[in-house]
């Protein structure tokens, strides 16, 4: 199959679609992609924007070629991760699922991992703003207190 690049990512954070680290398992995945209607071309062309588990990270080459890769894509209009449009476009999936023939599989195995995996990402955004407001004021009242301090 041959996507746009509209469609395609280099990573997702939310360890949802085309996943090294088993966050739900493979239907659920499955769900989730159709629902973003998105690929992850960093797990298939490995390179430094590639999201690996410590565990593999020693062992992947991220350098050289896979870099230049990667930074084709990125020229095409490949965007670097998935937006919150995807991640709502998955939730929308999610909602049909459960509209529809509602049945225990589909809870237990799809929605919840899902619906989980992003309410994850949105609280790891959160606080990463958020320490990072704390940090930048920081710097703003420390530098403010010297310019007091010279004048």
């Amino acid at each position: 199959n041959f996507y746009r690049t509209s469609a395609l990512v280099l990573r997702v954070p939310a360890w949802m679609l085309d996943s090294y680290r088993v966050a739900m398992s493979q239907d659920a995945c499955d769900l989730a992609r159709r629902g973003a209607a998105i690929r992850v071309v960093g797990n298939y062309y490995w390179g430094p924007d590639t999201l690996f588990p410590q565990a593999m990270q020693d062992r992947c080459p991220t350098g050289g070629q896979h870099a230049a890769v990667q930074n084709l894509f990125k020229c095409c209009g490949v965007r670097l991760e998935a937006g919150w449009k995807d991640y709502l476009r998955v939730l929308r999936e999610v909602d049909t699922l459960t509209s529809q023939a509602c049945n225990p599989w589909s809870i237990k195995e799809a929605v919840i991992p899902i619906t989980n995996q992003v309410m994850m990402h949105l609280k790891n955004c959160v606080e990463n703003e958020a320490n990072e407001l704390e940090v930048d004021g920081q710097d703003a009242n420390i530098s403010a207190s010297m310019s007091e301090a010279d004048g």
